[in-house]
Formats: C-alpha cells, structure tokens, sequence
C-alpha cells in the first residue's frame, strides 16, 4: 500500500512543473540548476526586493554552494581552481549578502569575481599566517642565540693594546647560565599568490607582537679538546615564545566594506644546542633547533575557528673574523647559511573546510659587518656595538591544501637588517646585553628589542 503511495506522489511530482524563477534572477537561478524548493525560497525572499538583505544573503549562499554548475563562459575572472573552495564555503549571512548584491547576474561582473576569488584566499592565508608565526618565533629564537654567543668573541692579543682596548677580552667561565628576553612586533603587507593565480594576488596582511623567554646553560669545554682556554664552548638552550598576530583584510575585501579579518595565537616552545669554535680572531658557530607549538585562529569574516599543532626546526652555520679598526674599534666581518621548516598538522575548522600539509621551508645566506669598541668604568666593560647586514633567500616553500586545491605564497627574498646594541661585562661573574634589531623587506618590516644576562656558576 506505502509502495502505491510512493509511486503516485512521485507520478504527482513529476506532473507538477519546478516553479519558474523571478525574471531578475532566473539566468542566475536556471544556470546555477537550482531544485525547486530553492527557487520557492528565493521567489519568496527577493519578491519585495533584489537589495532586501534576505535575498541578497540567499542568493550568496545559493551561488557559492552551487558555482561548480556554472560555464566556463559565467564565471569570468574567477579562478577555476578556486571553485572547490568557494563552494566548499559556508558564509555568514552578512558575507553571502554581500555576495548576492554584487554577484546576482551572469557572466559574473570583475567585481564579483575579485570578491570570490578573495574569500577562497581568506581561508588559507588566515591558517599559513600562523604556521609563519611559530617559524619567526624560532628564527627569532636561534638569532638571538646566535647573537648572545658571539658576543663573547672579543680577541686577547687584539685586547691587549693600550687604552680601552686593553679591555676587550672574553668572558667565558667553566659553566654559566644565561638567559634572554625578547620582544618583537612585524608588520607584513601581506603574501603574493604563487598559485593558483588571481587577478588580485595579494593576501590579507597582518601584524605580529612576539614576547618569548630563553635560558640556557654554556660550557667552557677547551680542556677537553686539548685547546687553550676560551677555545670551545658548547650551550644548550630552552625558549618559550606567545606570538599574538591580528590579521587586516587585503584590498580586494575593504573595497567590499570588511575592516575586520580575524586574530590568531601561537604558545610555542623550542630548545636547541650550539658549538662555538674560536681563536679569538677566527670563529665558527654551528646551531640547531627544534620548535612545537599550539596554534589557534579566529577567521572573523568567515566565522571560522580552528586548533592545530606546529612543529619545526632551524640550522645555521656561521663563521667570521674579528680584525682592528685602529687603536680601539674592532670590525666583525660575519657570514652564515641558514635553514628552516615548519609544518602544521591537518585539520579541519569550525566552518567544516580541511586543511592539509601546511609547510612554510627556506634555505638562505647572509653577511654582516659588526663594528664595536670598549671602555671600562671600575670593574665594569662595555662594548656598544652596530651592525648591519644583508639575508638572501635561496629557496622558499611556502604552501598548504585547502579542500584539495594546493595554494602556494611567496614574499621578497632580499632582507635588509641592522642591529644596535650594548654589551658589558659586571666584575668576574656577570655579563649582559641590551640590543634592538630591525629588518626590511619589500613585504614586511619588524622590530625587535632583545635584554640578555648571563651569570657564572663556578
């Protein structure tokens, strides 16, 4: 009897013909191939009128769920290899709204297609953002190493001249502990688009405040290798580091009135060691790291959240001389090759869209000049210091996968850094700096202030 039923129902249904389409939208409708009760819905919503926010929003998130049914021909400058995504998104009503009052016709207006393509880059570029984050945390973190540990490079024979000079030397007991501070706050205009390409490609930009804490132990461990004193050193080290990154919406979306992109926040970790090779005239540094780290985003204009976990690891070589500038001034001639990785685990967010195999790799090169000079006041050195230098990237790899569709962003590879700063020396037992470091690139611009104290144990 159901069966019966059943088969006259649809016998009845197959009778009735889909309702037609309000004329306003029926080419966008009929294109889109809509089922009937949908196109109840929008003839329902947008017969009053075609700005009323209900129809707009429908017709949003009609034309985005169902943007794969459109040619080729319809969908002008919107990137082909976006649609997975865009359809893939599910808007807040306020975005679909904005969708359906700018893209109710076809083909899609360049407007349309600049909005479309730029909500599909939202997605990836608010996750690979903070996967970045916990990469310059760890760079952050290995510089700063880095930094502390050739500032104990002062040469004997050249420290022994008359004058302040006499003052120079290094302090470099048996064991010390030593420990750091650093802030630094980024401010980046945002990644080019590699693929898949866009008319407009540039993501949204965002700003980076970075506070992290290193302590770490340093070994005099010359005796062991039959050097002289201060030959050798080993260290190891421990940072933790919360990164607060907000993100600005790119162009394209503040044209479409969207001032508000979203926040996200990295708690990460690192420890690592290094070797410092030294005459006090040559020197060579080798340092290693590892990084893990708790990722969170808020992705404000697709009403979006997600949690994943960051993992990574920086090396870098390092090697450099210390010549005389005269009586009291010394140059360090500096270069070093550096890698880094960072991966982010895959997950999926709060607005169901799945991300896979985020990874942000470099290898490059850099060269430097440090100019210091010292005097003494009692038992205290100090050693101001400038320094200014050149990054140049060799390789970047900076993608992720967005619902299958494989995204890829690059920036300058030119960095331009300087650094200024102040060592000093506190009797037998101390020594500390205080430096601020700044770099410039086509895309971004950060500022870093670093404090750092070290103490001797026996």
């Amino acid at each position: 009897m159901h069966c019966v039923i059943d088969r006259a129902v649809r016998f009845l249904c197959e009778l009735i013909p889909d309702p037609a389409p309000l004329p306003a939208i029926a080419p966008l409708v009929d294109a889109l191939n809509v089922p009937g009760p949908v196109v109840q819905q929008l003839n329902s919503l947008c017969s009053g009128s075609l700005q009323s926010e209900g129809c707009t929003a429908a017709l949003g998130q009609t034309l985005t769920g169902a943007i794969d049914n459109l040619p080729a021909q319809a969908l002008s400058d919107v990137s082909s290899a976006l649609v997975p995504v865009i359809t893939a998104l599910e808007l807040p009503r306020n975005v679909a709204a904005v969708v359906g009052l700018n893209c109710s016709s076809l083909p899609l207006s360049t407007a349309c297609a600049n909005l479309l393509n730029g909500l599909a880059i939202q997605a990836p570029a608010a996750e690979q953002l903070i996967t970045n984050a916990a990469a310059a945390s760890l760079v952050q973190t290995n510089h700063q190493v880095s930094d502390f540990a050739l500032s104990t490079i002062v040469p004997d024979s050249l420290g022994r001249a008359t004058g302040p000079a006499a003052t120079l030397r290094s302090v470099t007991p048996s064991v010390t502990t030593f420990g750091i501070s650093g802030i630094s706050q980024t401010l980046h205009d945002g990644f080019v688009v590699k693929s898949p390409h866009v008319a407009r490609n540039r993501t949204l930009a965002f700003d980076s405040l970075d506070a992290g804490i290193t302590l770490g132990m340093r070994f005099e461990a010359s005796k062991i290798a039959n050097l002289p004193p201060d030959h050798l050193t080993f260290g190891v080290f421990g940072n933790y580091t919360n990164s607060d990154v907000d993100f600005e919406p790119d162009a394209v979306l503040r044209d479409f009135g969207f001032r508000n992109a979203g926040d996200g926040n990295v708690d990460s970790g690192s420890g690592g060691a290094y070797t410092l090779l030294t005459n006090g005239r040559l020197y060579g540094l080798v340092l290693a790291s590892g990084e893990f780290g708790s990722a969170s985003v808020h992705d404000s204009i697709l009403n979006a959240r997600s949690n994943f976990d960051t993992g990574g690891f920086a090396s870098s070589l390092i090697g450099g001389i210390v010549v005389p500038v005269g009586a009291v001034a010394k140059i360090d001639f500096r270069g070093s090759l550096n890698y880094l990785i960072c991966r982010a685990d895959d997950f999926t967010d709060s607005a169901n869209i799945q991300y896979r195999d985020g990874k942000l790799e470099t290898s490059s090169g850099a060269l430097s000049v440090r100019l210091f000079t010292a005097w003494q006041r009692g038992q205290t050195v100090f050693r101001p210091f400038v320094q200014g230098g050149v990054d140049e990237r060799f390789d970047y790899d900076n993608e992720i996968q967005v619902e299958g569709v494989n995204f890829s962003f690059e920036e300058g590879d030119t960095t331009l850094f300087g650094r200024v700063g102040l060592d000093f020396d506190v009797g037998d037992y101390t020594q500390a700096y205080a430096a601020f470091r700044a770099d410039h690139n086509e895309d971004f611009d950060t500022i870093a202030g670093q404090i750092g104290l070290t103490v001797k144990l026996n």
